[in-house]
Formats: C-alpha cells, structure tokens, sequence
C-alpha cells in the first residue's frame, strides 16, 4: 500500500486560512439570484424558490492580487489520492463575503473581493470564488487546530475572546512524532448534552481525533475516531463560566494518558502511538506495536 511518507505531507489542512504569495486566478464562481418563489402545482401552500443564473464569464481566470487572506476548502494529499484527482494543485481555496470580511490586517481580501462583484455588475450578490494553489504560493496564518509547526502538539481550545464566557480552559494534544498533528481531523466543540431530557441539559464539551480523510467516507461509511473525548463541566451563574469538571469519559483505540488540571484549567492528552496514511485506497495503519485500547474512564 502507497503509504505516504511524513515529510511528503500537505503543510496545510482543509479549514486552514492561509495568504496567498503569489497571483492566483478565478478558476470558478458559484452562486445565483434569487428570482422568486413558484406555487407548487399538487400542494397547496408548497412553494419552490427559482433562482436566475449568473455568468460569470467576465471574472474566470482573471488573476487576482498577492497577499489575499483565504480558506482552504479542499487538500489533495497526494498524486494518489482519487478523491480530489480532478483538483487541478493541491490546495482548493475560497474567497466569499464572510472569508473577505475577517482580513483586518490589510483590507486586501475585501477590495479584491467587491472588485470582482463591480465587473460583475452584481453589487447585492455574494458569489463564492474558486481558486487553486501550490504549497509554494501560500503562507499559513491560522491552522484551524492549533497544531504547532512542527506538528507535535495541537492546542484544540484556549481561552480567546470567542470562547472566554463559555469554556476558561485550554486543551492540548501531544503527539509522539513531529508531523502527526497533520495526520489527523481534530475538532473540539462545546454544546448540549442530548442524553439529557431536561427542560436546560448540561453542557458538554467534546473532543475527536481521526484520520485526515474521514470526513470524506462515502455515505453509509463510519469511521469511528481513534480519540474521543467527553467533558461534562458545572457552570457557575454567579462566575459566569465552567468552573470546574463534575464527569468526564475517555476512549482512545491505542494507548494514550490524560492529564485534567481543575486547578489550572488545563487538560492534556499524551498520544502513546503513531499511524502514517494510504491516500490511495483512504487507509491508515498503526507505526506501534498493537496494544489493547484505553478504555472509557468515567468520573463522577
């Protein structure tokens, strides 16, 4: 199987924003006007919304600036992968209303983007522009993980002005070898716990580690994650945020320690194993000897 070697590994990841260090081209637009809505011809009060396409002819390979503040929508892993085999470079890239808005170091990213809705001709319309790039022409501003340059560890969730009302803590992932980080789809998310039938269920704060393209598994696919974590912290209303932990579980598929820090507010996960990928046939296998798992602990 065509394992990819560590250092052959995309820098970046899918949801990474990145800056663009050279001239990249419209490669495609996507969007449409709403036209109206038409009265369904069987059910009575069914209405279907018709839309006006667009053309977008006058802003296709049109080369935008340099140093534009972008998405990563999409990441070929390599030549390999059959997945993405029709992208045209490594990285598909996206530049819409929202993305263009959240450039306040230069204000670049927003002009580019209401320069090509002026040659449009469609000032009220919020298209989304496709564009392509190689490793080389981009530069990494935020890793959607916190995953750290050299990929040994991955700050999933600190304290920031997003999240300073909600979760005051920080939780970090250490990984055995340098790169791992850019092995792995890691979220971390803070919401209700639906197991609860209250009228106000707890919060619950969640974290997952799984190989890169298991959000790519084709319908009726699973792959479970190879780390999970659940958090059930006690909200104090009168501090205003989690104050401490009441229960926690943990399930790693290989062995792995945790660390919680209620004093410090920090939680550590220690990963004792290593996995290397096959793009090819959407794969992975462990680099460690197989152990038996870490299992659910509970508390509280």
């Amino acid at each position: 199987m065509p394992f990819i070697p560590v250092e052959e590994l995309p820098l970046f990841k899918c949801g990474d924003r990145v800056r663009t260090r050279h001239p990249l081209k419209i490669a495609e637009a996507q969007g449409a006007r709403l036209k109206g809505m038409r009265a369904d011809d069987t059910v009575q009060g069914l209405y279907h919304a018709e839309y006006k396409e667009i053309d977008y002819t006058a802003v296709l390979d049109l080369p935008v600036k340099a140093g534009l503040l972008l998405e990563i929508v999409a990441v070929k892993l390599s030549e390999d992968d059959l997945h993405h085999a029709t992208m045209p470079a490594q990285y598909k890239l996206e530049l819409d209303a929202y993305s263009s808005r959240r450039d306040d170091d230069t204000h670049l990213t927003p002009q580019e983007y209401d320069s090509l809705l002026r040659i449009l001709d469609e000032d009220d319309l919020q298209p989304r522009f496709i564009l392509y790039a190689s490793e080389d022409q981009l530069e990494l501003v935020s890793a959607c993980d916190g995953r750290s340059e050299d990929g040994r560890t991955a700050t999933l969730w600190e304290e920031t002005e997003d999240t300073h009302n909600w979760l005051e803590w920080e939780v970090t992932v250490r990984f055995p070898e340098m790169h791992q980080a850019r092995l792995y789809h890691m979220e971390a998310s803070l919401g209700e716990r639906i197991d609860d039938d209250s009228d106000n269920p707890p919060e619950i704060f969640e974290l997952t580690l799984s190989p890169l393209f298991a959000n790519d598994a084709k319908p009726g696919e699973y792959f479970p994650p190879l780390v999970h974590l659940q958090v059930f912290p006690y909200f104090d209303a009168d501090q205003g945020y989690f104050e401490t932990l009441i229960e926690y579980r943990f399930l790693s598929q290989r062995p792995a320690s945790l660390d919680i820090d209620i004093h410090d507010r920090t939680i550590d996960i220690d990963l004792h194993f290593a996995i290397e990928l096959d793009s090819a046939a959407r794969a992975w296998r462990y680099i460690e000897p197989v152990k038996p798992p870490t299992l659910y602990k509970q508390v509280g």
